[in-house]
């Protein structure tokens, strides 16, 4: 596989072990857009698919949200409303945010790294579409302050 992901994700692992002890709950671990739904009638909105739910630091759907989202700009919103009506202390969110969200790009680093080393195509039309995952998740962590880790290109750049 490319070389950076290995380093970049033993880094963000040595990252997240020296955060402080954060808040923790349930968490979906996967709220993508789709997943969301409008009840139309009550204008409330829910969550479906939970099959990852886990307990969990809630910053994590946080962070997940946001890469989503596309990043800071597109989340602003979101996380100004979360931030005042969400659970976490005003301070973590603030303090820690940027170490979950590289957490969540080396979750997806390592999610597309290991479809390609098992040549997994579920879900997709052909393995381009896991390069591209791979290099969306480099790219991420590069825009989160970790350029040096995350350089160059493997196969199927």
């Amino acid at each position: 596989m490319e070389p950076w992901v290995r380093l970049a994700l033993a880094s963000v692992q040595a990252e997240y072990r020296s955060l402080p002890p954060l808040t923790w709950g349930l968490v979906h671990g996967d709220p993508a857009p789709e997943a969301f739904r409008l009840d139309p009638e009550t204008g409330r909105v829910g969550l479906i698919d939970w099959a990852a739910a886990t307990r969990g630091p809630l910053l994590y759907d946080v962070a997940s949200t946001v890469m989503y989202l596309g990043g800071d700009t597109a989340a602003r919103s979101f996380l100004g409303v979360y931030a005042a009506a969400g659970p976490l202390p005003t301070d973590e969110m603030g303090a820690h945010l940027s170490a979950m969200r590289r957490y969540r790009g080396a979750v997806q680093a390592a999610y597309f790294a290991g479809r390609l080393a098992r040549h997994d195509l579920t879900g997709i039309a052909d393995e381009e579409e896991n390069w591209k995952g791979l290099h969306d998740a480099r790219d991420m962590l590069k825009g989160l302050g970790m350029p040096d880790l995350c350089r160059g290109d493997g196969a199927g750049s």
